[in-house]
């Protein structure tokens, strides 16, 4: 949805300046823009006690992108995605120093259902995941 709107931006910005309303030093200025954008609006997936949340860095719309519960979780590979598994919507980007995690889980009508996503540490994350599924440990009281 991001690298969409962008594109259109920078088409219309372009045909704009074509039409003699711009220079070419202010659609390099666009251009340059358009891909910091793009490139600061990666997705990204967090777990919490809860569950697993996936949403734009910088828009915090967590109910637009996907909330997925620790319990629903079946399944969380690391690598590339298993054979015979859906394919899924993809978070985050392939940065250097990231890895694919996959994650199987039941929707609302449990039907199977994979969530993806390119992370700092995959055995971490996916250690992570499963360990939600785990009764939940009562929480120690705080120090004072």
């Amino acid at each position: 949805m991001v690298l969409g709107g962008a594109a259109l931006v920078l088409a219309g910005y372009t045909a704009w300046a074509l039409l003699g309303h711009a220079s070419g030093a202010a659609v390099a200025r666009l251009a340059a823009f358009v891909l910091l954008l793009v490139v600061l609006a990666t997705n990204r997936a967090g777990v919490t006690e809860a569950g697993l949340s996936f949403d734009v860095r910088g828009l915090r719309q967590v109910a637009s992108f996907g909330f997925v519960p620790l319990w629903a979780v079946r399944e969380v590979r690391c690598g590339a995605r298993p054979a015979g598994w859906p394919r899924g919507r993809w978070h985050s980007a392939p940065w250097p120093g990231r890895g694919r995690v996959h994650v199987r889980y039941a929707d609302q009508y449990t039907v199977d259902r994979v969530r993806s996503a390119w992370v700092r540490d995959p055995a971490r994350y996916a250690e992570t995941v499963l360990g939600g599924q785990a009764e939940r440990r009562r929480k120690r009281p705080r120090r004072r």
